[in-house]
């Protein structure tokens, strides 16, 4: 399988993109396949999230590889991807600092300025199965060279209005690429984080998103509220390994939502940019007994969950 790049991406902030990437990429890894991450944000949230210092003299960042002076701008000895612990030789990332905030003043306006996070990802094409890029949400030069990048966007959203004009900014951003390159960059879909299903703005919000038919699509999958993935961000973890370490033996298959709800984000991901043919969830399907039918959610956990959980 030829290595995907997902660059997860909204032009608004606060919407679940640096949570994401962590745990989708821990998913993706404990399904078995090689992943690097990418912190593509000045503000350095995914390099913080597993713990690495960015303030450390002994991190080589990924800014500390670009060289206007270079022919292609940038130096390949240099790249260092950092092993995630827990997950041995399935899960990198490539951290950054404040410093790469200083992409745009060097790069803006030179020769292919928009393509060189494009050069520097060709290093692993073939070497790993996917990399997911971590974006600011603005629409800086840093974010056009990670649409050019990639081969899908992934779009985290919250229920409201301003979401949705994040996504209007994409969409016409990527038509504009189209046009003066000719690149297709497909979007994988759109899903609700940090989604409260039972109030009225998400139903409505939901409904909407249903009804208008957007050009991004929705996906089934949307990420509960969950105390437990803000947790797993101080302890300096993914999801999967928070539950883990806090749940007695006892409660191993206990997980919290975020652990389901990224589970099914990974398979539902992976069947839609065509890697898998069916989407595979965390439950078993719903099934009536009788006069009664079991609650949503309340099935029980298939085994290839559980299976998963001990990766």
């Amino acid at each position: 399988m030829k290595t995907k790049i997902i660059a997860t991406t909204n032009l608004k902030g606060g919407v679940g993109k640096t949570t994401t990437v962590a745990n989708l990429g821990a998913a993706l890894a404990r399904l078995g396949y090689t992943v690097l991450l990418l912190d593509w944000d000045p503000q350095f949230n995914l390099t913080t999230h597993f713990g690495f210092d960015p303030e450390s003299k002994d991190l080589t960042t990924l800014f500390d590889i670009f060289n206007k002076e270079l022919e292609d701008y940038y130096d390949p000895k240099k790249l260092k991807p950092y092993a995630i612990e827990h997950y041995g030789d399935k899960l990198f990332l490539l951290p950054n600092n404040y410093k790469l905030a200083q992409f745009e003043g060097l790069f803006t306006g030179v020769p292919a300025g928009d393509m060189i996070l494009k050069d520097v990802l060709s290093n692993f094409r073939g070497k790993v199965d996917y990399i997911l890029i971590d974006c600011q949400p603005s629409l800086s030069i840093l974010t056009i060279n990670a649409y050019f990048a990639s081969d899908f966007l992934l779009v985290p959203m919250s229920a409201g209005k301003f979401s949705e004009n994040g996504i209007d900014r994409i969409v016409k951003t990527l038509r504009r690429i189209e046009k003066t390159v000719q690149q297709k960059i497909k979007i994988a879909g759109a899903f609700f984080g940090n989604h409260e299903p039972s109030t009225v703005i998400s139903k409505t919000y939901l409904q909407h998103f249903t009804d208008e038919k957007i050009e991004i699509p929705l996906m089934q999958t949307y990420i509960r509220r969950n105390v437990s993935i803000q947790e797993c961000q101080e302890m300096g973890v993914d999801i999967f390994k928070y539950d883990s370490l806090t749940s007695e033996e006892k409660k191993k298959l206990m997980v919290s939502n975020g652990s389901e709800d990224y589970y099914n984000l990974a398979n539902e991901l992976l069947y839609l940019i065509g890697d898998k043919q069916e989407f595979d969830t965390a439950r078993v399907e719903l099934e009536s007994n009788g006069s009664t039918k079991k609650k949503a959610m309340k099935g029980d956990l298939k085994e290839d969950f559980k299976e998963f959980l001990k990766a």
